[in-house]
This record gives structure tokens, C-alpha cells and sequence, in this order.
């Protein structure tokens, strides 16, 4: 299984020695070069951001291969931007409407699209519900597990108010 894992980070990574020990000195802000040509900026490589970049980029769990020519994707919780940004590049032509509520995740998705000068992405700092209005926000220590719901994984750390729209 290790070594299936270090395949994966090869394949996936342009600076895969990063990501593998003894090499991965530098655990925190930590810049993914991907052999697609995008780059990322991670703030932990043992966290969220890196199992999702490994789950989207990796893994296809997207189905990038079965999309075909899209004029618009909508990125509902666009996280730090990782499935927004391959969107954007792999389909240009097409319009990208990234929408992150989490203010720190939103932040570091502006940082992304910016680091891989991505111009046909438009970003929402809100929540998607039913109506327009404020809703609460619930934030978990998983920064891929945000939610309207305060049980949605158990472990929600904090809440907020904030802007909705729907979609």
C-alpha cells in the first residue's frame, strides 16, 4: 500500500518529494506543483487540503473525463479552490462560479485562482440555501466539513451568521 501511495504522489505531483518522508521537511504552507500545470497552496499536508487535492486530482472523484464542453460550472463549497481551478484550466472557454461561506477557506481560494492566474473563475463568499437571507453557519475542525446542519459531522467547533442565496 505504501508503495501504491508513492505511485500516486509521483504521478500527481510535478514536486512529489514534498509530500514523501523523509523529505517532506516543511509541513505547513507547503506549494503542490501538479503535472497538469496547476499549482496549490496547501496550509497542512497532513490535512483536509491534501486529501481532497489527492481526491480530486488523483482519483477523478469529479469525473473530470465525463464532462464534456460545459458553458458553466457551479463549485458549491469550493473549498480551497482545487476542483474550481482544474475546472477552470481543463475547459477555459467555460465560466467557473466558485462559492466558499468559510472565510479562511474563501480566503486561500482567492489565493489559488490568483497563483495560477485563472480569469474565468468568479468567486461568492456565501452560503447556498433555499432563499435568499442569513442563515448559521456551522464550522468544523475539518475544513472540508462546514455546514447549515450543526450534527453534520459531529464535531462542529463554532457558528456564525451569514449571507445565503440560492441557487
Amino acid at each position: 500500500d505504501r508503495l501504491h501511495t508513492f505511485i500516486r504522489r509521483v504521478r500527481v505531483f510535478k514536486n512529489w518529494y514534498r509530500f514523501v518522508f523523509p523529505f517532506n521537511r516543511s509541513r505547513y504552507n507547503v506549494t503542490a506543483k501538479l503535472r497538469s500545470g496547476a499549482t496549490f497552496i496547501l496550509r497542512d499536508i497532513r490535512s483536509d487540503d491534501y486529501s481532497t487535492l489527492m481526491s480530486i486530482a488523483a482519483d477523478d472523484s469529479y469525473h473530470f473525463s465525463a464532462m464534456h464542453s460545459p458553458r458553466v460550472i457551479v463549485d458549491v463549497g469550493a473549498h480551497i479552490g482545487f476542483f474550481s481551478v482544474l475546472a477552470a484550466r481543463r475547459f477555459p472557454e467555460a465560466h467557473v462560479i466558485a462559492v466558499e461561506p468559510n472565510a479562511e477557506n474563501y480566503k486561500m481560494l482567492l489565493q489559488n485562482i490568483a497563483l495560477n492566474g485563472i480569469t474565468n473563475i468568479s468567486t461568492q463568499n456565501v452560503a447556498v440555501a433555499g432563499e435568499y437571507g442569513k442563515v448559521t453557519f456551522y464550522t468544523s475542525a475539518h475544513t472540508v466539513a462546514h455546514s447549515l446542519f450543526s450534527d453534520f459531522d459531529g464535531i462542529s467547533i463554532d457558528k456564525e451568521e451569514m449571507d445565503a442565496v440560492p441557487l
